[in-house]
């Protein structure tokens, strides 16, 4: 796709956008049958699929929505202004426009609500994360983009450093994921209360100890992620994701079949997966811009190399 197509393309896709959050603001009714089609959905998928299906709140369901949506403006911003520019636009004005955006949305959405304050702290808090994923996303390509063929293959270094993290990193997923009962049995009382005390404080009301939970899943992965671009590279960044995948399935059926105390859950397998991916793009961002000085000029060379010998 040229520069030109790409730009109206992303150009169109913001305008629709603003055009449904105008439509949801000035016929409220838009705004709560979208809602009631997204959990109705969830609900299909509890119903159908099971085996701790969407077990979270409706409430962390529709944030979940916004912050999938929200992950598209970054790549929408920057491909909007593409061919009008003599440069792309940099990634942290990207970031910065797109927040901009979600938080004018998030506040007109807001004032139409019959919990304004609520309404608007809810809905920045998941627009907020989809925005930093999808910088992080903005700048996974443009380091494939840019960075060096030197720079995206793993060397010596770090595949040892992902060797020696790796396997320290196994043993802890082993302890956690195959001990007789959950880890987190004797905090969550201790947990429940500090919930309680943040929701006094700001934090969303979705973010309850099912989202603690799902988003401590998360996080436990994004390591997983890391470890395989360090050593295969920020080429084979999937490979990392798919790990995530199969590990993942690996504990959840094993628990099943082996441990009577533990339940295998659809929920953990999907947050586990997007650790994974988070941490894989993590590690391509990181392998790109801890390249050598003289990355560039080894690949300047070769890139001569090939054009003389052609």
């Amino acid at each position: 796709m040229t520069p030109r197509r790409t730009e109206l393309l992303a150009r169109a896709l913001l305008v629709a956008l603003g055009v449904v959050v105008l439509a949801m603001v000035l016929v409220p009714a838009t705004g709560q049958a979208a809602a009631s089609v997204v959990l109705h959905v969830a609900n299909v998928l509890r119903t159908r699929v099971g085996h701790g299906t969407l077990t979270l709140s409706d409430d962390f369901v529709l944030a979940a929505v916004v912050t999938g949506v929200s992950a598209c403006l970054p790549a929408l911003v920057a491909g909007a202004s593409r061919a009008s520019r003599p440069m792309p636009l940099p990634i942290r004005r990207a970031a910065l426009v797109s927040l901009l955006v979600a938080v004018a949305g998030a506040l007109a959405l807001a004032l139409v609500s019959a919990v304004p304050f609520v309404t608007f702290r809810s809905l920045v808090t998941a627009a907020a994360v989809g925005v930093a994923l999808g910088t992080l996303g903005l700048a996974v390509h443009q380091t494939l983009r840019d960075a060096g063929r030197s720079a995206l293959r793993a060397d010596g270094r770090s595949r040892r450093a992902a060797v020696v993290l790796g396997a320290v990193y196994a043993a802890l997923v082993g302890v956690i994921a195959f001990t007789g009962s959950p880890v987190d049995a004797g905090a969550q009382p201790w947990l429940l209360r500090t919930l309680e005390r943040l929701h006094t404080v700001g934090l969303p009301g979705w973010f309850d100890y099912a989202a603690t939970e799902f988003s401590a899943n998360v996080l436990f992965f994004v390591p997983l992620g890391v470890f395989v671009v360090l050593l295969l590279g920020a080429r084979r960044w999937w490979v990392g994701a798919g790990s995530g995948f199969l590990l993942s399935v690996l504990i959840e059926v094993s628990q099943s079949l082996f441990l009577p105390a533990r339940f295998g859950s659809v929920d953990d397998v999907v947050s586990n997966t997007c650790g994974a991916v988070v941490g894989a793009l993590v590690g391509v961002v990181v392998a790109g811009r801890t390249r050598r000085p003289h990355d560039g000029v080894r690949d300047s060379a070769e890139q001569g190399e090939r054009s003389s010998s052609a």
